[in-house]
């Protein structure tokens, strides 16, 4: 939530017509109607803070709504503490300049919370690009031979932003691109290491398959008794009806 910047509304004539600065005035406020209008508004912003526990987000949404609720609240109070001032000391020709001055500081700082905010999302959502589907990381992003191009374009974005060569939404867009980069490689790396496990797969030794398992134990085990695979030859007569309960009788004591 951004600031509430206070206006000067213009009064309304009886014909219409709108009241004209003098050239050179400075804008006048009134510190009653202005400290009663400050109040509503801290009134508002102590309720907004006080019903988060209530409200249905994440850890991180409740962080940042309660950061700028806060900072707004003392926003409130530095001009409150100004047109208080004002108001008892009967000096209100500063008035103007102070609360404009105040505001201007408020919208920098809320900047900066936005800037900030901004940064630690791209940060959580690089993190993602160099994960599986399963969360699980395939590419360090320190270290990884891969991810070159990327840290490349971040470290002078970086570099860039603090030297005050680019702006905070240039910086932004540049770590968009990083993420991109990160994500690209990632996707190639894992089907790099699938297609390593399809020729790993095709590689390995078959296993015979159950039918050609021998279960003859051998002439001593079997009393020279034929077994069901030597049965099952193609071209060998059925076994009768005694070689099968023998047979039977045989593997169940095994």
């Amino acid at each position: 939530m951004t600031t509430e910047r206070m206006e000067d509304r213009a009064t309304d004539l009886p014909d219409g017509t709108e009241t004209q600065a003098e050239p050179g005035a400075k804008p006048k406020i009134e510190p009653d109607a202005q400290l009663a209008e400050l109040t509503a508004q801290n009134r508002k912003l102590t309720n907004d803070l006080n019903s988060l526990r209530g409200l249905r987000m994440t850890e991180s949404q409740r962080e940042d709504r309660q950061a700028n609720i806060e900072a707004n609240l003392d926003t409130l109070g530095r001009q409150m503490s100004v047109l208080v001032k004002a108001m008892g000391e009967n000096t209100t020709e500063e008035l103007p300049a102070e609360v404009a001055k105040i505001q201007a500081d408020a919208q920098q700082r809320g900047a900066s919370r936005t800037f900030e905010a901004q940064c630690q999302a791209l940060a959580e959502d690089l993190q993602e690009a160099v994960q599986d589907p399963d969360g699980n990381v395939v590419l360090d992003i320190m270290v990884a031979p891969e991810l070159g191009e990327a840290r490349g374009t971040w470290t002078k974005a970086y570099r860039d932003a603090e030297a005050g060569r680019i702006t905070h939404l240039e910086y932004l867009a540049q770590y968009a691109k990083v993420i991109s980069q990160a994500n690209k490689a990632t996707k190639a790396e894992l089907r790099k290491r699938e297609r390593a496990e399809v020729e790993k797969a095709k590689k390995a030794p078959r296993k015979p398959d159950e039918e050609d398992l021998d279960l003859d134990t051998g002439p001593a085990a079997s009393g020279g008794q034929r077994s069901y695979s030597d049965l099952l030859k193609k071209g060998d007569p059925l076994p009768s009806a005694s070689e099968i309960d023998r047979m039977t009788a045989r593997y169940r004591r095994m």
